[in-house]
């Protein structure tokens, strides 16, 4: 899905603290995952697993996708740890 990078570029340049935004943006991901995580209904253990899997498996990478469509630049394509 192509998306606007104007936002993209406005967020880079105007953010004091890239750190705390990425943290920020990564903290609030965390917590709505978690949130769809608390929402499985927890009847047949084999069906709560597959359905949990396949949040993980399709939010995970929308999140990952995000974070780097909003968040690349030269620097940070590099392989670095994401300091807490």
């Amino acid at each position: 899905m192509p998306c606007d990078p104007k936002p993209q570029v406005l967020i880079r340049r105007t953010s004091p603290c890239l750190q705390e935004l990425r943290l920020r943006f990564l903290q609030c991901r965390e917590e709505w995952l978690g949130e769809m995580v608390d929402e499985l209904d927890d009847g047949h253990p084999y069906e709560s697993l597959k359905r949990l899997t396949d949040v993980y498996r399709l939010h995970l990478f929308a999140v990952v996708m995000h974070y780097r469509a909003i968040f690349s630049d030269a620097s940070s394509m590099q392989a670095r740890p994401l300091q807490a």
